[in-house]
């Protein structure tokens, strides 16, 4: 049962669906974050991340009032360490989670720094597939059209829209040749999970009902 309280000022920031890990921190004026780029090393970099965005704030984790976390699609086990330590830090402190797609904080990011309209996101998810998803800006913010899909390159419908994330690196050519509008965003961060946490009309749920989403049984990494 989550006791403390509902609206949280103090948010802790999680990603690590992608190869670059990183932890952010909220502390009701400013906004931290640590960031690492090194592939399959997330186990070890993120909990001495987070130590240190809490560091530089000057806080302690029993200051934090909930945690925003990146709960896939991505990396399997890009997304269930994130998963993993978020649950394990809530659970002791008593807090709530709220789950981010790294889809919607990809396409977040391109229309926070590029003033896009409409992005697709795309992320490699391997075996010649992509996870996708549609948003539209709506005042600043990445609204899901439709839902989030695996899919491939081929079934990708091009318009108006920017392709953004870390699927347009692997098919950069493809999209060339569809004559795609391309983002010069390609990761999801922890400081845009948390803002999106913060902006969302989304309460915290609890260590035993936030779960992971992977949208494919099969493992690849």
């Amino acid at each position: 049962m989550i006791t403390k309280q509902t609206q949280p000022t103090i948010i802790l920031g999680i990603e690590t669906t992608t190869n670059i890990c990183s932890a952010a921190l909220w502390d009701g004026q400013r906004l931290w974050q640590e960031v690492t780029e090194t592939a399959r090393s997330h186990s070890k970099t993120l909990l001495p991340m987070v130590e240190a965005v809490l560091h530089q704030a000057n806080l302690q984790l029993s200051s934090v009032q909930a945690i925003a976390c990146a709960r896939g699609p991505g990396s399997f086990t890009g997304v269930r360490i994130g998963v993993g330590v978020a649950k394990g830090l809530a659970f002791g402190q008593d807090i709530g989670i709220i789950p981010i797609s790294p889809l919607q904080a990809i396409a977040y990011r391109s229309m926070k720094l590029e003033k896009t309209s409409a992005v697709t996101a795309l992320m490699d998810a391997r075996m010649g597939e992509l996870y996708a998803a549609d948003y539209v800006n709506e005042n600043g913010i990445a609204v899901l059209k439709g839902q989030e899909k695996l899919t491939n390159i081929a079934a990708i419908a091009v318009g108006k829209q920017v392709f953004a994330g870390t699927g347009m690196q692997e098919y950069r050519q493809a999209l060339t040749e569809k004559q795609a509008k391309l983002s010069r965003v390609i990761f999801p961060y922890a400081e845009d999970v948390l803002e999106l946490a913060r902006k969302l009309p989304i309460q915290p749920v609890s260590t035993a009902d936030f779960r992971p989403v992977y949208l494919r049984d099969k493992v690849v990494d």
